[in-house]
């Protein structure tokens, strides 16, 4: 068993590291599975969180776990993935005895489990037990019948009844999954179809039997036969060269291969070993198990160069330095001699597959064999477990997502000066702001886009000039990744208008900027027109009296009461009141004035035909040449001219009101 490891930092929820580089800002960010909280969000299927990992269950060879999906809230990069593992590696030893039992062991030879009490229904002891690629079990037995299983040793099936040979010895197969049997012929045969059809390839190799095979990680078969020679075969059986014509021990019983294409060789108790493909030999022990059991029947060696020797007694021995030392790891595995062995190494596996997706249910997304994904939003990952044998998984540790969050946002613009409104001047500026945590580049253009302008982001731009009448002016900002925004503004420029002044004599009804008005008169001209009219009345009341108001005001009567109290008691038609001469000129005088104030005040009253006021209108009852002004701005002179006249009468002015100033 061994661990790797990718792992980087490992925290159980995500975090966020803002790096600055310059201007630029990036945001790297990390997802990590460590708990079972975090694995219990994704799907198992055939796994299980076990403790601190996540591994296959139920002896199952082969399961699946797809994690959660992760949501980085935006477009993202997804830059790596890491995990931390255990590939968990197994060296499981098969023995078929004399009476065809199976025997497995999964602890280095320690403990025994017996899988099948007769693989073969048959009394021919077997011959040799060999494992091909997909870890599928061969045997072969005396009576030439070729037996397979599939399933680690547990059952097996008659694949062919007799291959062709006679007295079977020994049995080997190379990378390519083709079999080879010698016989007691020395005839060499073979089959490319594991174990169906068989071709005799060669005719008498040796003259003396097969005791030993193995072949290397190039596909050289070796033997060692009963005269301690050792053959070799580079051609997959077909020719044959001596190496050795005597190794140097009497009769052997096994031969081995380690993984660095040393060559061992059991003879009895003794065991020995070539470093140079079998030219020469060394005794590297003479007595293997000290005296303390019987000769050796069967020796293998496993994956961690672990070698294995199975006696006459059933006992187990072990070397794990080559072959130099032993130890006994087992007494009586079972109660007969032992005919085939076989170490098989088992391995264990875990891939990875990803995939990206712009959407949360990943529609039409597939996974990926390939780390390097597209950029999107969401991220997933699926993990296969492989097993080559039951009870035996890899296991899941930690897995860790590194990603970038994109920018996906465009830079902020702000148009202050212009604004949508009208302008009686020529605009000259076009003041703004623009941001953008990676802001690269600016420009505008006051002509719809035709001709752009690039402009330094963080300055206003000055000597433009607008056109008369619409105009509208465009900026865009773009950022280091590719963002672009556009702002415009669009006013008008009209420098022709003239502005009206108001009227501040104008009444709460009227309008402030009437459209028949002419332009307002100086205030000495309307002082003169004031005069000249007061003049113009003066003259008209002399004409028809031949006195002044003031001279007939000032006038007293004999009676005690002055013309006015006479006019205006005969006015409100008080009986006892009697007009002499003088009296009657005051009352025809005034009737004149009282005629003119009523029309006067019924034009200042009657606001349905004149609530905007009449200028300069001529009067047909006055003299050729005299002209009224009823403009608002006069009609408030009138009231306050009519209020002061009356001013110290305001009983009589009441009463004359109500009498004859109606609305």
């Amino acid at each position: 068993m061994y661990r790797t490891s990718n792992r980087g930092i490992l925290q159980a929820l995500a975090i966020i590291v803002i790096v600055l580089t310059g201007i630029s800002v990036s945001y790297a960010a990390q997802w990590v599975n460590s708990l079972e909280t975090d694995f219990n969000q994704g799907t198992y299927d055939n796994t299980t969180w076990n403790v601190d990992h996540v591994e296959l269950s139920n002896e199952n060879i082969s399961g699946t776990y797809t994690s959660q999906l992760f949501d980085a809230t935006s477009l993202a990069s997804w830059d790596s993935i890491s995990w931390e593992s255990n590939l968990s590696e197994g060296n499981i030893i098969y023995l078929i005895d004399k009476e065809e039992e199976v025997y497995r062991s999964s602890d280095q030879g320690v403990t025994w489990t017996l899988i099948n009490s007769d693989f073969s229904n048959n009394d021919d002891d077997v011959k040799g037990i060999v494992v091909d690629s997909n870890n599928y079990l061969y045997a072969v037995d005396n009576g030439e019948r070729i037996y397979k299983s599939i399933n680690f040793g547990s059952n097996w099936t008659e694949i062919n009844l007799d291959y062709g040979g006679s007295d079977t010895h020994v049995m080997i197969i190379d990378s390519n999954n083709y079999l080879y049997i010698i016989d007691n012929d020395e005839d060499v045969w073979k089959s490319t179809n594991l174990g169906i059809d068989w071709t005799k390839i060669n005719t008498g190799y040796s003259t003396q039997d097969a005791k030993g095979i193995t072949i290397n990680s190039s596909d050289t078969i070796f033997i060692v036969d009963k005269e301690e020679d050792i053959w070799s075969s580079s051609d997959q059986g077909i020719t044959w060269d001596l190496v050795n014509n005597n190794y140097g021990g009497t009769d052997a019983d096994s031969m081995a291969l380690d993984s660095n294409n040393y060559l061992y060789i059991l003879n009895d108790q003794d065991v020995w070993r070539s470093t140079d493909v079998g030219t020469s030999w060394i005794k590297l022990h003479d007595d293997f198990n000290a005296g303390a059991g019987a000769n050796g029947d069967e020796m293998i060696i496993d994956g961690n160069d672990y070698i294995y020797i199975i006696d006459h007694d059933e006992d187990v021995w072990k070397s794990t330095d080559y072959g130099s030392t032993w130890n006994l790891v087992n007494d009586t595995y079972s109660s007969n001699d032992v005919k085939g062995a076989i170490s098989v190494t088992y391995n264990t596996n875990i891939s990875f597959q990803v995939r990206s997706c712009d959407d949360a249910s990943c529609i039409g997304e597939s996974w990926s064999n390939n780390t390097i994904v597209s950029d999107n939003r969401y991220f997933q990952y699926n993990v296969l477990f492989e097993s080559e044998y039951i009870n035996l998984t890899p296991e899941l540790y930690n897995v860790t997502i590194n990603y970038t969050l994109l920018d996906v946002y465009s830079p902020s613009i702000d148009i202050i000066y212009p604004i949508n409104t009208t302008y009686d001047a020529n605009v000259t500026e076009l003041n703004y702001t623009a941001s953008d945590d990676n802001l690269e580049s600016c420009w505008y253009s006051l002509d719809f886009g035709l001709t752009n302008v690039s402009v330094n982001c963080t300055q206003n731009i000055t000597n433009v000039s607008s056109s008369e009448g619409n105009n509208t002016w465009k900026f865009w900002a773009n950022d280091s990744l590719g963002n672009l925004n556009l702002s415009s503004v669009t006013f008008e420029v009209d420098t022709t208008e003239e502005t009206s002044s108001s009227n501040p004599y104008a009444d709460s009804g009227g309008s402030s900027n009437d459209d028949d008005d002419e332009a307002e008169e100086t205030s000495e001209e309307e002082e003169e027109e004031t005069s000249e009219e007061e003049e113009e009345d003066e003259e008209e009341e002399e004409y028809a009296t031949g006195q002044s108001l003031a001279e007939l005001e000032d006038t007293e009567e004999a009676e005690g009461k002055s013309g006015f109290e006479l006019f205006t008691g005969a006015l409100l038609g008080e009986s006892s009141v009697e007009l002499n001469k003088t009296s009657a000129a005051y009352v025809s005088v005034s009737l004149i004035i009282l005629t003119g104030l009523y029309i006067l005040a019924k034009f200042y009253f009657d606001d349905s035909k004149h609530k905007n006021g009449i200028r300069k209108r001529k009067a047909p009852w006055f003299r050729k040449g005299l002209v009224l002004d009823f403009s608002p701005r006069k009609r408030s002179q009138l009231t306050y001219d009519i209020k002061k006249s009356f001013r110290k009468k305001s009983e009589l002015y009441r009463e004359l009101k109500r009498k004859y100033f109606r609305r």
